[in-house]
């Protein structure tokens, strides 16, 4: 949830700062397992995002850049999300990653990995958000139906 404690607060305003952007387009903090297959780690939208290493120690890997990055718990990564070299703001993929395995560990080691994923939007969407609901499934009144494609 948005600003859901002080520590939270106080870590949400962190990372807007460092970002140099405001904190209402900044979307909730997320603890996440970080993923050592390309395609799995979320790079959010918007211009920026950034990761916290919150276990002992990280490698990320931006396979398109060929760049690599040993963190340690407390390390944030930022980078851009969007490229500006045009008049129009695009998608960067080069910003593309994965969490590389430790020598001479499995790939099931990097994904055990945590850390805190955080991103921004383009439009402030905090004010919007605080105002959404959480409703656990047993009280939805929603249910999936699958087509019956026997027919």
């Amino acid at each position: 949830a948005l600003d859901e404690t002080p520590v939270v607060q106080a870590v949400e305003a962190r990372i807007a700062g460092t970002a140099g952007l405001e904190l209402n387009h900044l979307a909730p903090l997320r603890i996440v397992r970080s993923a050592s297959n390309q395609g799995l780690c979320n790079r959010g939208c918007g211009p920026k995002s950034a990761y916290v290493c919150l276990s002992e120690r990280d490698e990320v890997f931006f396979f398109r850049l060929g760049l690599r990055l040993q963190l340690q718990r407390g390390d944030l990564l930022m980078w851009p999300n969007q490229d500006w070299s045009t008049d129009q703001p695009l998608e960067d993929l080069r910003t593309c990653r994965v969490h590389v395995p430790a020598a001479g560990s499995d790939s099931q080691e990097a994904e055990r990995s945590i850390g805190l994923d955080a991103f921004f939007h383009d439009t402030p969407i905090r004010q919007q958000q605080k105002l959404r609901k959480f409703v656990p499934d047993d009280k939805s009144n929603i249910f999936a139906v699958q087509p019956d494609v026997a027919k």
